[in-house]
């Protein structure tokens, strides 16, 4: 399966689920910079990076796939709790909220809740544990923030 159908399929099992979640428990007025749309952005910024990724199986690149639409949509979600920087904490514990209600084993996803509760960790160190997930997300979030529209959007 080709990288375009692995996407396609993700969004098509995940999209509508996640930002119907999203809007039910995010509240736009409390912080309309990073509302539905800058994840949705988000999510446009990683399918780009997926491209460029280092090589990987099939397996491995729909597993990528699937929790970075995900992290994508819900990495900011905990700023409905916090806007501060405890809401990756939020943002993780919201997320496994998600799984659950959606029947997804919460413990076959470490690297996702990894991921979402350390993607404003910008210092970009090489772990020893390399996380890709982390690192297209944190670089999407980046992109999304230092862009023409994140600039407006602050």
């Amino acid at each position: 399966m080709s990288l375009n159908r692995i996407i396609e399929s993700a969004e098509k099992q995940y999209k509508q689920i996640l930002e119907e979640y999203f809007v039910s428990v995010y509240n736009e007025r409390s912080l309309p910079s990073h509302g539905i749309d800058h994840h949705r952005r988000v999510w446009n910024n990683s399918k780009e990076l997926l491209k460029i990724i280092p090589e990987k199986n099939k397996k491995q690149l729909s597993i990528l796939t699937t929790e970075l639409i995900i992290a994508s949509y819900l990495h900011d979600i905990g700023m409905s709790v916090d806007p501060g920087i405890k809401h990756g904490k939020y943002s993780k514990d919201l997320c496994a909220r998600f799984l659950a209600m959606n029947n997804l084993r919460v413990n076959d996803y470490f690297n996702l809740l990894e991921a979402i509760e350390n993607h404003d960790n910008k210092e970009y160190i090489v772990n020893a544990t390399r996380n890709d997930l982390l690192t297209v997300l944190s670089v999407s979030d980046d992109l999304d923030a230092f862009g023409f529209i994140g600039i407006y959007r602050y």
